[in-house]
C-alpha cells in the first residue's frame, strides 16, 4: 500500500528527495541535462510551498519514490490543470502498483482538477504503457519556450 504525504522544510526530507530527483534528473526518463543546483532550487521550493508541491511516497516505513505537482488554469479546458511534473518510483518500487495508486491519489487529491497532465519520453516505455492503461493519451501541439536564469 502506498503512503503519500507532502514534503516538510525538514532537513531529511529535503535531503531524501534530493537524492531522488537527482538520480530521475540523470536517468534517461529525462532528455535533457538540468543542473544540481536548479534540482536543489526545485526541491527547496516544494518543500516551501513555493509554486509546487512535493510528495513523499513511502510503502510502508521505506520511502519509494517522489512527485513534484503544480497547478495551473487551462484556458482549452475552462478549469484547473494539474501538472505532474515528476513521478519517479525507486527501481526496486516499480511494477507493484504503486503507480496506478499514486494517480488514484492524485485523483482525488485534486478533485477539482479538470485536467491531470505530464511529459514523457519516448524511450520511457513502461511509464507510456501505464499512463495509456490509466487513460491519458497524446496532447499534440508543440511547445516553445522562453527560459530566464
Amino acid at each position: 500500500m502506498l503512503n503519500i504525504r507532502k514534503i516538510t522544510e525538514n532537513a531529511q526530507d529535503k535531503e531524501r528527495m534530493l537524492e531522488m530527483v537527482k538520480d530521475f534528473y540523470h536517468s534517461p526518463a529525462v532528455d535533457h541535462w538540468v543542473a544540481d543546483e536548479v534540482l536543489e532550487r526545485t526541491v527547496s521550493d516544494a518543500a516551501a510551498g513555493n509554486g509546487i508541491e512535493g510528495y513523499l511516497l513511502y510503502d510502508g516505513e521505506r520511502i519509494a519514490g517522489y512527485s513534484l505537482v503544480t497547478c495551473f488554469y487551462a484556458a482549452e479546458i475552462g478549469g484547473k490543470c494539474v501538472m505532474i511534473e515528476d513521478l519517479y518510483l525507486k527501481d526496486d518500487c516499480r511494477g507493484k502498483g504503486f503507480g496506478r495508486q499514486f494517480f488514484a491519489w492524485i485523483q482525488e487529491h485534486y478533485k477539482d482538477a479538470r485536467r491531470f497532465r505530464l511529459e514523457v519520453t519516448m524511450e520511457n516505455k513502461g511509464a507510456i504503457a501505464l499512463y495509456q492503461r490509466l487513460g491519458f493519451g497524446w496532447l499534440h501541439y508543440g511547445q516553445m519556450v522562453l527560459e530566464r536564469p
